[in-house]
């Protein structure tokens, strides 16, 4: 039986074979080395939340690239390129629950939705925008669930419920 490492260089071969060196844009190694400094040093000048929201700010514009468009009256109008994500964001954002008394969460009566088949992306929806945690599933099995409030039908979260790691050799040595 393979070590890990063993495993891992044989992946890594594997990977190379299937990957020559030759199909890759050559990268000067100064042109990387000014665009990571400049990268860090940016991000280095920044406080924990400015940075939490840059960082949510590049996740967002990355995953619903659009363009905003500033009308006569200065208010911005999102023009999405992907009708459908745009539906989805309009639909996720008029359907947050948002409280309007302290105590109105002790009128909530949460239901979990099953969204892996046709609710993914409203799901994806929900988790980006309702989070400051960067959106990046995990690896492996996952269902992912809807909370919605039964009395309002409005969005109260997601839940994701992951398999574990199938190979991780320090848990399974330690519970034997």
């Amino acid at each position: 039986m393979a070590t890990p490492i063993e495993y891992v260089e044989k992946q890594w071969r594997k990977w190379q074979e299937d990957n020559p060196v030759s199909s890759f844009e050559h990268i000067d190694e100064e042109v990387m080395k000014e665009t990571l400094m400049r990268d860090l040093t940016y991000a280095s000048q920044m406080d924990v939340r400015e940075y939490t929201l840059y960082q949510k700010w590049c996740e967002v514009k990355e995953r619903y690239p659009g363009k905003a468009n500033i009308n006569m009256f200065g208010d911005p109008d999102i023009a999405w390129e992907d009708d459908k994500q745009a539906a989805i964001i309009h639909k996720v954002k008029n359907d947050i629950w948002v409280p309007k008394e302290p105590d109105d969460f002790e009128k909530l009566e949460p239901q979990m939705y099953l969204a892996n088949t046709n609710r993914v992306d409203e799901w994806n929806a929900i988790r980006t925008f309702s989070s400051t945690m960067k959106n990046n599933s995990n690896i492996g099995r996952n269902l992912y669930y809807i909370v919605k409030d039964k009395v309002t039908n409005k969005y109260l979260g997601v839940v994701c419920i992951s398999s574990d790691f199938l190979d991780l050799t320090p848990r399974d040595t330690a519970i034997g």
